[in-house]
């Protein structure tokens, strides 16, 4: 499989991400993260598979940053899934934060 990611990713520990589809909210942790992309893991699979976009709150170290993503790719595994998403027009200062784990 080609890797077509324009910005590296890297490997983060200790990051939570909360989102909402609109209906319910749910929690659960980031594993890598790029400028324009998560990896968000341990989601509940009650999050609706067919949403084009949600809403996240992504926290590390007293840091909150709210964002709009878009689901590239999914993983089930039993009662949770994993989720890579694109990041809808990223801030500055996430691209900033993004920076200092690179």
């Amino acid at each position: 499989m080609d890797d077509k990611r324009i910005f590296p990713r890297t490997q983060i520990a200790n990051m939570t991400v909360d989102i909402s589809d609109g209906y319910g909210f749910y929690s659960g942790f980031i594993s890598d993260i790029s400028q324009t992309g998560l990896c968000l893991k341990h989601i509940s699979i009650a999050l609706d598979d067919e949403l084009k976009s949600f809403a996240a709150v992504v926290s590390k170290e007293g840091e909150n940053f709210r964002m709009i993503v878009r689901p590239r790719w999914k993983n089930h595994s039993g009662y949770t899934k994993d989720i890579g998403v694109r990041i809808e027009s990223p801030s500055a200062e996430w691209r900033e934060f993004v920076k200092k784990f690179l």
